[in-house]
């Protein structure tokens, strides 16, 4: 989170275990830390767009760990549009995080479906989808289809 959208943000992991006092089973509350506020909220607390790299930063960093306990190397990373109604500084920082995200896990493959500029600049490739059809380009080459119209 700190390397892919600053430092205002810290997460910590909250988690309890059936057999806590006043707990009825496992679970785990993401806390976050905002420097800027001094002070601790929930995820729920955030703007849309903060809720959304917050998650996904999260979702990574349990991703990584439950890999790396299970032993599982070079996962495949999927993500469906999660960046649709991000302002193009948060999808800008949705990419990096998501990157960062794939480097520490050592992914082989990371696949989005997404329509934003700021996450596709960062593809390898680009799968369009039209008509019934799909087609592997390049990156230019599905700049110069969506900007022909």
């Amino acid at each position: 989170l700190h390397r892919g959208y600053g430092t205002r943000y810290t997460l910590m992991f909250d988690t309890t275990a059936k057999g806590d006092p006043g707990e009825d089973g496992d679970g785990c509350e993401i806390r976050v830390y905002d420097a800027v506020a001094e002070g601790w909220d929930t995820v729920e607390g955030m703007s849309g767009g903060q809720e959304v790299l917050i998650e996904l930063a999260a979702s990574l960093s349990i991703g990584a760990l439950a890999c790396h306990g299970a032993g599982i190397r070079r996962p495949t990373l999927a993500r469906d549009e999660a960046d649709a109604h991000l302002r193009p500084e948060h999808a800008r920082a949705y990419a990096r995080i998501l990157m960062l995200g794939a480097e520490l896990m050592e992914a082989d493959v990371v696949l989005v479906v997404s329509h934003r500029d700021e996450v596709l600049a960062h593809a390898d490739a680009v799968i369009h989808v039209a008509d019934g059809t799909a087609r592997l380009m390049s990156v230019d080459a599905w700049r110069g289809l969506t900007a022909a119209g």
